[in-house]
């Protein structure tokens, strides 16, 4: 365990953006585990990964549990094994406190960097700005279980710790005069592309500090040449099940996007299994019948749950699961192998307990809208149309679909590539 470094993360797909990130730059798989994993069986199997990104699962939790769980696993791994800690690039979360907890138990300052350029994320005059709006002033502010109060990382810092003292740096300089004084804690570090990400990565291991930042700025510890790695060209052959139970702005319009491209709605018992044909098939709380999600579960418990009875009913050959509660529900505490990005915050790799099925992750606020039906293209154009015959003329037809989900399922041999 000595050899191993770790990265600390509050999601699930957080962590799998950070270890895709880092898979990508290292040209080296990445694990996703969970606190959990250090006494189940299955850590076994990371006898070989050198790199591991831990979820806590504190995205959502009080301040003082966030806190809590944060120093248990610093004292399980020692600290000389941290190599950062992830951030929301929106601020949401518990990280100001998890930070706090860091530099207390380090005893080393915390420098924190909060954009995603390839995301639209910046922080400029120690403002987080997403396309130019202030993140509180966005959906992140307007999220239903934490909303963001403000779009200065120093404020949610010094929210959660009085007694830190916080400087914001608008360039190297500034935050090397501020280390230099000997009596801060944090330092907020401006950066607005991936160069300065690079540079402050630089700046953290020369300065011996902790780096508190996005999944591109931990990422740029690992790619001092600030060029971004290639996407993972994956092979797809069989069925595509898409879950999200995630309810930002940007999910909820992929999802109508994927509709809109042809992708069919799960319905329990009326999609089969054909070997050899498949299809993009959804599965959402919106669209999942009445009945179907248990009101006395959380809506991201029971989808997770759909998604994998959705793929081994539909012998699926790729499963996307969308937003950070839908994956941690559907992976519960299984380790993700991690070999990539797709896309930019869009990991892709293996669980497993889920054999041959590739699993792919991508958080419920990252992209544009057509972003699932780009990178599901050629599956989505292979799917057959209502009226085309079954792959198999010998198979039987399947249940007829209410009116409005009456696309028919055909086969895909395509690729996702970025």
């Amino acid at each position: 365990m000595n050899r191993r470094a770790y990265v600390l993360a509050d999601d699930r797909t957080g962590a799998a953006e950070t270890a895709g990130a880092f898979a990508a730059a290292l040209g080296s798989k990445v694990a996703v585990t969970t606190p959990a994993m250090w006494t189940a069986e299955g850590s076994r199997s990371l006898d070989e990964i050198d790199l591991i990104v831990v979820d806590l699962g504190t995205r959502h939790l009080a301040p003082a549990e966030a806190t809590r769980r944060c120093r248990e696993l610093i004292e399980s791994i020692g600290d000389r094994a941290l190599l950062g800690q992830k951030m929301d690039s929106t601020l949401r979360g518990n990280w100001a406190a998890e930070a706090v907890a860091i530099r207390t138990a380090l005893g080393r300052p915390v420098v924190v960097v909060a954009a995603f350029p390839a995301a639209g994320r910046v922080c400029v005059d120690g403002v987080v700005s997403e396309h130019g709006v202030p993140v509180h002033l966005g959906p992140a502010g307007r999220d239903p279980r934490m909303p963001v109060r403000s779009s200065r990382p120093a404020d949610l810092v010094r929210a959660a710790a009085p007694e830190c003292l916080v400087a914001e740096a608008p360039d190297l300089a500034a935050a090397a005069a501020a280390l230099d004084a000997g009596s801060v804690d944090f330092v907020v570090l401006d950066a607005s592309d991936d160069r300065q990400l690079v540079a402050a990565a630089g700046f953290v291991r020369d300065r011996g500090a902790v780096l508190c930042g996005t999944a591109a700025a931990l990422g740029a510890l690992a790619n001092p040449s600030a060029r971004r790695a290639p996407g993972v060209d994956v092979v797809i052959d069989g069925s595509v099940v898409v879950a999200s139970a995630s309810r930002h702005p940007a999910a909820l319009a992929q999802c109508e996007a994927l509709r809109d491209a042809g992708a069919n709605d799960w319905v329990p018992g009326e999609l089969r299994r054909t070997d050899g044909t498949g299809g993009v098939v959804l599965v959402t709380p919106w669209r999942v019948p009445t009945g179907t999600v248990d009101p006395g579960i959380r809506w991201a418990e029971s989808i997770g749950d759909e998604a994998r009875g959705a793929t081994v009913a539909l012998g699926a050959s790729t499963l996307v699961l969308v937003g950070g509660d839908t994956a941690a529900a559907a992976l519960g505490d299984e380790p993700f192998i991690v070999d990539g990005l797709l896309a930019p915050g869009v990991a892709t790799g293996f669980v497993p307990a889920l054999g041959d099925v590739r699993v792919v992750t991508k958080p419920g606020g990252f992209g544009e809208p057509s972003l699932l039906a780009a990178l599901l293209a050629d599956p989505l154009a292979a799917t057959a149309t209502p009226g085309d015959p079954p792959a198999d003329p010998s198979a039987a037809d399947p249940p007829d679909l209410p009116s409005d989900r009456s696309r028919a399922v055909g086969p895909i041999s395509g690729r996702m590539k970025r």
